[in-house]
């Protein structure tokens, strides 16, 4: 057999030694190694030959695995087994067989103890150690590239390929322990824990309120039902919640009072909390952010479960009326009462609910929590929405008190007579009719879009608006116009939403959806989630330039345009209404500090600054999606990481790829159909092309097939051949059969240098890219016919046709670099290419 190792990388390739039917491989410099296990049959690669890590106990009788590769350490962990291996082969053959084994040991005084272990080096950092007599293998898992932030702990799923950081709750809740949903403030932030949406149907399968450990969901999940962190403290811990109606209430948590304390039991410790073990003179009452006080004291609590899942209720009895908290399924008492709720009634409950309704679908509602609250002091929450669109009735009286009064700033004209304290909106003589005034009967009022019964109202059935400065009582009538706009206070929001529900618009300071823009929507309804950007411009080609009296008439504008991405509203006229085509994240070189404008722009994915290296991230708004702009040094994978094989003199990036056992996709026609940086690095195949900006003469290429043969190819500007492909990889130029072939000086063959196997059998002098039986293929060979080639992708090839004594009609895939036996492209067979800049000597 023959043996090569690629200096370049300073890494080993294999070296076959004919041992009992086993392959070896020469560790020196390896950083990690493919283990294939076909029934008694072991081979050894020193790269990854697969994405997926690890399967035992394929159908097939395949089992593998990928191990990185650590000298001269040792994870000093407790073993699931240890004896004795003359080649560390053996050991991780061992490893691979064994379902429960991770990682392991090789080494040792002796130079043969085998240890493997459950543990892992994400799970157990602390535990590994110098030890120059060992060295480590661990299975390789997407944690090998450090995805969570803030150095926390990360959780491989080897089975499934995909990991969870062990987030601490200061890093909220989302997967890479980055921020989530919170809620800003300067004195700590108030962090989600538990929520149900507006509009989500309650999911069949969940069985407990509590169900989850914090920082088990992710942001755009539609509900998430969980606890408060495990190291938060009673004492030092509030909790926020706000109902979708715009209720918001705190509470303090508490060791010594007894509903708190029962609280803390379900919320903290998950644990059950019946009918009675709550009660007490100390109520839980909340403070009031916004919205109404409770009609009663909370001073019950239960934890149960009822009519099978798991619920919360908080309220003055255990009977579920005059609640704060009920979630999951209505409770009373041990049992349920129809009289409040539904049964099989699934959901929450609003915050106030004075007319006892239960749990039901179309509430939303989220907990929030912050902890050390006494370091903190008093939090001021800005979480209210500055427009809460709330519809329901309200009725006599419940308005009406010492509370302030919704007193008017008055621009033009005279002040109310008294102070406007009382507010109803109800059915009156058939219309539901709306009274702002002093006592909640129509008089000295400033807004009247009702008749009153019982009033000092002229008429019955007077219908109309009354003047907003009526000291003499004339009720609502014809003859008056009224219209009442609405604003958004912009005083450090960062983001707003708009809907537009037909001709009406809607304003929140807060994102109503996860989906960022709809237009033109089967329903009516459109909307879009805009990021605010205060005192800039983007200096950018405007789609369309006018004036709005306000901004809101500039974002409706945004929204319809089917072109618009972001607009800048103000000027020196403080009305320029600019929509614009392009956004901060395709053009951040033209935003521009300006005092006059304030630039918004459409949110996206992009916001999260996913693209490493500090490249372009290109918002795709409509699927809510992106891509980044990554050059080829990066080697074009979708956040700019990648397939690479590390080198001293410059990492090979992979460019073209075709996994082992791939099937052939029926509906790929061209196997280099796509510029460098389209594929993901998890796809089974990649048909990419060189980099626009290499150039021929300073470019390399490196060919690893599913064998182990390894190639090397410099391409150049001047050799025939060379030149031939170069038109294809890089250029997407066809190549005929003849164009490339000949004896004269100036067709030099381009012959790979070996890196690993054997040498092709004749002068590679001729290439083809063209068109074979449906699919557009390569052919790098001596004589343009599928035989004694080094590069075969697609379909065979023949000059201008096919011979199907080489490879059979419609048999697509590729062949081994090395092929004596002249069997053209296949399936079964895998290949890697790679490219990098030559290294000048």
């Amino acid at each position: 057999m023959t043996s090569g190792i690629i200096s370049s990388f300073q890494r080993g390739f294999l070296e076959l030694l004919s041992v009992a039917g086993r392959a070896s491989l020469v560790m020196t410099h390896l950083e990690s190694i493919s283990l294939i296990r076909s029934f008694s049959t072991i081979f050894l690669f020193s790269i990854p030959l697969t994405t997926q890590q690890i399967v035992r106990d394929s159908a097939d009788g395949i089992s593998f695995a990928n191990f990185a590769r650590h000298e001269k350490q040792r994870l000093d962990t407790n073993q699931l087994q240890s004896s004795t291996a003359n080649e560390y082969t053996e050991c991780l053959e061992r490893c691979l067989v064994h379902e429960s084994c991770t990682s392991l040991n090789y080494g040792g005084n002796e130079g043969a103890e085998c240890q493997l272990l459950e543990a892992n080096k994400h799970d157990s950092p602390e535990k590994m150690k110098f030890d120059e007599t060992f060295v480590h293998f661990s299975l390789k898992s997407p944690c090998d590239n450090k995805p969570c932030l803030n150095r926390e702990n990360c959780i491989p799923d080897y089975q499934k390929d995909t990991y969870r950081c062990r987030c601490p709750w200061q890093y909220k809740v989302l997967k890479n322990c980055q921020k989530g949903r919170i809620l800003p403030s300067a004195d700590g932030d108030w962090i989600a824990f538990w929520w149900y949406d507006v509009g989500t149907t309650w999911p069949s399968n969940e069985k407990d309120v509590l169900a989850y450990d914090f920082g088990h969901c992710e942001p755009r999940d539609p509900y998430c039902f969980s606890r408060l962190p495990a190291d938060a403290k009673a004492d030092l811990t509030e909790m926020l919640a706000v109902d979708s109606e715009g209720t918001a209430y705190k509470w303090n948590f508490s060791s010594n009072a007894s509903a708190a304390n029962a609280a803390w039991r379900a919320f903290h410790d998950h644990k059950e909390v019946n009918q009675g073990e709550s009660v007490s003179i100390l109520a839980w009452n909340p403070e009031v952010l916004n919205g109404s006080e409770p009609k009663d004291d909370q001073r019950a609590f239960m934890y149960r479960e009822q009519n099978g899942v798991k619920s919360v209720l908080l309220d003055d009895d255990y009977c579920d009326c005059h609640s704060t908290l009920s979630l999951g399924h209505g409770m009373c008492q041990s049992n349920h009462d129809t009289s409040y709720s539904d049964v099989n009634s699934f959901g929450v409950d609003a915050l106030y609910d004075p007319g006892c309704h239960g749990p039901r679908s179309g509430i939303g509602l989220t907990l929030i929590q912050v902890q050390d609250a006494a370091a903190h002091g008093i939090i001021q929450v800005l979480l209210i929405p500055v427009i809460t669109v709330v519809k329901r009735e309200v009725d006599p009286g419940e308005s009406v008190g010492s509370i302030p009064a919704r007193n008017p700033e008055v621009l033009n004209g005279s002040e109310p007579k008294y102070d406007q304290r009382a507010f109803m909106y109800r059915e009156e003589n058939g219309v539901k009719s709306v009274l702002l005034d002093d006592d909640n009967c129509d008089c000295q009022s400033i807004l009247s879009l009702v008749c009153h019964n019982g009033s000092r109202s002229a008429s019955v059935n007077c219908f109309g608006v009354d003047t907003l400065y009526d000291p003499s009582c004339q009720s609502p009538r014809s003859g008056i116009g009224l219209t009442l706009y609405a604003s958004l206070i912009m005083t450090h929001l960062e983001a707003i939403s708009i809907i537009r529900s037909f001709s009406t618009i809607f304003l929140f300071s807060i994102s109503l959806t996860t989906q960022q823009i709809v237009r033109d929507s089967a329903d009516g309804i459109s909307f879009a989630n805009f990021a605010i950007h205060e005192k800039q411009r983007l200096d950018t080609n405007q789609l369309q330039s006018s004036t709005a009296n306000e901004y809101a008439e500039c974002l409706e504008r945004c929204l319809v345009h089917e072109s618009c991405t972001s607009l800048n509203y103000g000027g020196n006229g403080g009305a320029e209404c600019q929509l614009l085509e392009s956004n901060k994240h395709d053009s951040p070189e033209k935003m521009k500090f300006d005092e006059a404008f304030v630039h918004f722009s459409l949110k996206s994915p992009c916001d999260n600054e996913p693209c490493l290296n500090r490249e372009k991230c290109i918002p795709d708004y409509q699927k809510n999606t992106y891509r980044c702009r990554c050059p080829w040094e990066y080697n074009g994978l979708k956040n700019c990481e990648g397939r690479i094989l590390p080198s001293a003199d410059g990492d090979w990036i992979a460019f073209w790829w075709y996994d082992v056992g791939t099937l052939w996709p029926s509906d790929e026609k061209d196997v280099l159909a796509y510029d460098f940086g389209y594929c993901e690095p998890r796809d089974p195949y990649c048909f990419g092309r060189l980099p626009a900006d290499a150039e021929a003469d300073h470019t390399e290429m490196l060919s690893v097939d599913s064998e182990g043969t390894t190639y090397k190819w410099s391409f150049s500007s001047n050799a025939s051949t060379a030149g031939a492909a170069w038109q294809a990889f890089h250029d997407h130029q066809e190549v005929e059969h003849w164009k490339s072939v000949g004896s004269a000086p100036a067709w030099n063959p381009w012959n790979p240098e070996v890196l690993n196997g054997s040498e092709p059998k004749y002068d590679q002098r001729a290439f083809m890219y063209r068109e074979e039986n449906g699919v557009k293929s390569v052919l790098l060979d001596d004589d343009n016919c599928d035989c004694y080639s080094t590069l075969s992708l697609g379909h065979g090839m023949c000059y201008r046709g096919h011979n199907p004594e080489y490879s059979g009609v419609n048999s697509f895939g590729v062949d081994t670099l090395y092929d004596p036996t002249c069997q053209g492209p296949r399936s079964g067979i895998g290949l890697t290419l790679y490219v990098r800049r030559k290294t000048l000597n």
